[in-house]
């Protein structure tokens, strides 16, 4: 089911399902559009060649990092929650 998701389902109900984390809501189309860029090039879809290629692909690849830093944030906020709770059980406080 996972597998078959599309990228806009993994990080909206799915996500939900799994999760407490709330994913930005411009994330997945960032995402899409990062996925579309790579696609292009691993399957050979470039088409015309444009005169900022290169500043379009520095473009998506910093998107790219600024994604990932972002979900990379929301995740170790979520294992720091997760690791407070077990403390808290541990030591008996609220």
């Amino acid at each position: 089911m996972i597998r078959q998701a599309a990228i806009g389902a993994k990080f909206s109900w799915l996500l939900a399902i799994l999760t407490p984390i709330q994913v930005p809501q411009e994330c997945p189309a960032k995402i899409q559009r990062i996925m579309e860029a790579r696609n292009e090039f691993v399957h050979y879809k470039w088409g015309e060649v444009r005169e900022d290629e290169e500043e379009r692909l520095a473009a998506i690849v910093e998107m790219a990092e600024e994604v990932v830093e972002q979900l990379q944030g929301l995740l170790d906020e979520q294992q720091t929650d997760v690791e407070i709770e077990r403390i808290r059980r541990l030591i008996g406080g609220p």
